[in-house]
């Protein structure tokens, strides 16, 4: 098991350094596209592409920040009870968690593949395909899940590791 373990932290990090390469082209991107607009030579689409970006670079970098437990957590109360309590509710909470991001994935993947049969576009002077974005997007559900499993894991093997 940890080397699957290492092979999705692996997987994360480089999905986090490419994030932080996505978020320079787009960076690039707008400040082409505001110069051109003051020639009166507008690049067409550079809005759209940076939106899907944006999106590819927020679903890219969810499991990261689940990894490195970056992601906004309430514990103002928690803190002020005892460690093997504090380790149930973090349990029972990566469980939830487990359960919605699995249905998330489900969901996002069918919408995918249905994106995918369609050929959906974004309508504009260039129409772009959604569907590789959404295959970003469940691609990154899925790398976020299996993060979550492992802190899942991690808290079930805390609980159970405690002598009380």
């Amino acid at each position: 098991m940890p080397t699957i373990k290492n092979a999705i932290l692996r997987v994360n990090r480089f999905f986090a350094e490419i994030c932080g390469w996505l978020l320079i082209a787009v960076m690039i991107l707008m400040i082409l596209d505001f110069v051109s607009r003051g020639l009166s030579d507008p690049i067409q689409g550079v809005g759209e592409i940076a939106v899907f970006v944006m999106v590819a670079i927020v679903y890219l970098g969810v499991a990261h920040t689940e990894q490195t437990r970056g992601h906004v957590r309430v514990t103002a109360v928690i803190t002020r009870l005892p460690p093997r309590v504090q380790n149930v509710i973090s349990l029972m909470v990566y469980v939830l968690a487990l359960a919605t991001i699995a249905v998330v994935v489900w969901a996002v993947t069918k919408n995918a593949v249905k994106a995918f049969k369609s050929q959906e576009a974004v309508a504009g002077t260039v129409p772009l395909l959604v569907w590789p974005v959404k295959f970003v997007i469940v691609l990154g559900c899925i790398m976020y899940f299996l993060q979550v499993a492992i802190n899942t894991k991690e808290e079930l093997q805390k609980l159970f590791s405690r002598t009380n």
